[in-house]
């Protein structure tokens, strides 16, 4: 008997996939496989459909700028309640996540300061180490292929038009649950390529994971530097690849690393593609491999908030947050703070 209120427990089809993927065989596999499918078409469908809106209010907005700007103002009393309304909405969505945010880095700092026991730092840095190869490594494969694409993409206007329109398959790949990828790197590389659940399988997923992120970071990285430097410098006898290594790159560099600093910073949370790729390890051993499972952060943190009981049972978990929270805070300060400064250069020059 299906029973479906707001106050009951459920099962999302990423829920499904993430709590049995991992261990179905036979028939089992096969319909979480068909499941996994239908997830990635659904939201294809939607990535299309929402791609497909923002075009067509971009063309209506060329089209009629008066009317268009005329509707943007908000002149008459509903609008304007309507506006009141969405900002009060706002406003109370932000103080609400700000002091859970608080509450989290605060009580886990208490943690790690005055509560942390020789197992819950070795348990920690053990986590944080899992966590850093899971950054770095995927962050050295996509890099490259990521910014090589969007040099492609941006500076090679005379292409075929099925790879012109690549930038709606990276914008729909964008769009994609990270549960879609880990499907697709427990299929490829866990089990194709016989990697088992082990730290390069996760590397790799994760990498599979970034790199239409990167690429659309590269691709605004190069979209703000002024149009006629690449241009001018094969003008004064440059090669285009010249001008685009020593002109756009250098100038692009701000945004390029903005793009790794968020990068970096989604990477230490992925939580869905880690478990199915690189599995739970549950027993916290020192010995790190790339060819073994292993438990990061984000995984550390799911499993000891299950298996917590009280309050003293709570504090680890705490503490991994407030590391880990402080971490991606940190990562995306530091991607506007460079975006922010490469913004001020490009318009000062």
């Amino acid at each position: 008997q299906l029973s479906l209120w707001l106050t009951d427990s459920v099962r999302s089809i990423s829920a499904t996939l993430l709590l049995e993927m991992g261990f179905a065989s036979g028939r089992h596999g096969e319909l979480l496989l068909s499941l996994g499918l239908v997830l990635l078409a659904m939201v294809i469908v939607i990535q299309l459909f929402i791609l497909r809106l923002r075009r067509f209010q971009g063309e209506q907005a060329e089209k009629n700028k008066e009317s268009y700007s005329r509707s943007l103002d908000f002149g008459s009393l509903a609008e304007k309640l309507l506006a009141g309304g969405l900002m009060l909405i706002a406003g109370a969505v932000f103080i609400a996540w700000a002091g859970s945010l608080a509450v989290i880095i605060f009580k886990g700092a208490w943690v790690l300061i005055f509560n942390a026991g020789h197992l819950v730092s070795m348990n920690m840095l053990y986590s944080g180490m899992v966590s850093a190869i899971l950054m770095i490594i995927p962050l050295t494969l996509a890099a490259p292929a990521g910014t090589s694409i969007a040099v492609f993409l941006h500076y090679y206007p005379h292409r075929p038009a099925f790879i012109s329109r690549s930038g709606l398959l990276i914008d729909s790949l964008n769009g994609i649950p990270s549960i879609v990828y880990g499907l697709f790197g427990l299929l490829v590389f866990s089990r194709l390529f016989g990697l088992g659940q082990s730290l390069l399988a996760g590397c790799l997923t994760l990498a599979v994971l970034l790199l239409p992120e990167l690429v659309r970071g590269a691709r605004q990285a190069f979209e703000a530097v002024p149009p006629r430097l690449a241009p001018a410098g094969i003008a004064l006898g440059a090669s285009r690849r010249q001008a685009i290594l020593q002109l756009a790159m250098p100038a692009a560099r701000g945004g390029l690393m903005a793009a790794l600093c968020r990068g970096a910073g989604r990477m230490a949370g992925e939580t869905a593609p880690v478990i199915l790729t690189v599995g739970i390890a549950r027993s916290l051993t020192r010995d790190i491999s790339l060819f073994h499972s292993a438990r990061p952060l984000s995984v550390h943190i799911y499993f000891a908030a299950q298996e917590a009981l009280g309050s003293s049972g709570i504090d680890p978990v705490y503490a991994a947050l407030a590391v880990l929270t402080g971490f991606v805070l940190i990562m995306h300060f530091l991607a506007y703070a460079i975006s922010h400064q490469g913004r001020k250069s490009h318009d000062s020059d």
